[in-house]
């Protein structure tokens, strides 16, 4: 494997002292404490994820790298790179919000961050279809790294879980920010008739 691999321990999490993790919830919007309550990613689920956040963050280059040698094989997200950035810049920003993702806060600047991040996106062009796409991607990367740590099928299962559940609350934020800036520019359009 070309990753950077850990011993597989009898408990991943056990080992790495879950329950110690230091992790909170601080959001201000009330919808967004209901996407993630119903989704269920809470406190405890964030100690967990933030148990993983070692192993990510020693994987990371070859996870950032991966995502872009997929990205570059479709002409389309090429062209939108060539055209406002470079893979170098990207990678960065990419690697650095990958690691905040399992960092155990969710506040309202990071749902600031994330949603200046979908702006962008949303701005330049990008389709839903190829964001989520985006995220699978990391989301397969995640699966094989957390199968090397993993001490059990039960803990491989509960990894998988709640990195699954921090990158669909991602996806919600960018998905609900492109319907807000579809609906407004809709909007723009009719009071221009």
């Amino acid at each position: 494997m070309l990753f950077k691999k850990k011993e597989k321990m009898n408990s991943f999490l056990q080992d790495n002292n879950h329950l110690n993790q230091s992790v909170s919830i601080q959001i201000t919007d009330v919808e967004i404490k209901q996407q993630l309550s119903f989704i269920s990613l809470n406190e405890d689920e964030l100690k967990v994820l933030k148990t993983l956040q070692p192993i990510v963050s020693d994987n990371l280059e070859n996870l950032v790298e991966k995502f872009y040698d997929a990205v570059l094989k479709v002409e389309q997200l090429k062209t939108i790179i060539e055209t406002h950035s470079s893979i170098e810049r990207l990678s960065k920003t990419l690697q650095s919000h990958i690691h905040l993702i399992f960092n155990g806060e969710i506040n309202d600047e990071y749902v600031s961050k994330r949603l200046k991040v979908a702006q962008i996106h949303f701005r330049i062009g990008l389709q839903p279809k190829w964001y989520l796409g985006a995220f699978q991607n990391i989301l397969e990367e995640l699966i094989v790294i957390i199968s090397e740590v993993a001490g059990s099928k039960e803990e491989q299962r509960k990894l998988i879980s709640v990195a699954s559940k921090i990158l669909n609350f991602e996806q919600q934020l960018v998905l609900d920010l492109y319907e807000k800036e579809n609906i407004g520019e809709k909007e723009q359009q009719l009071q221009i008739e």
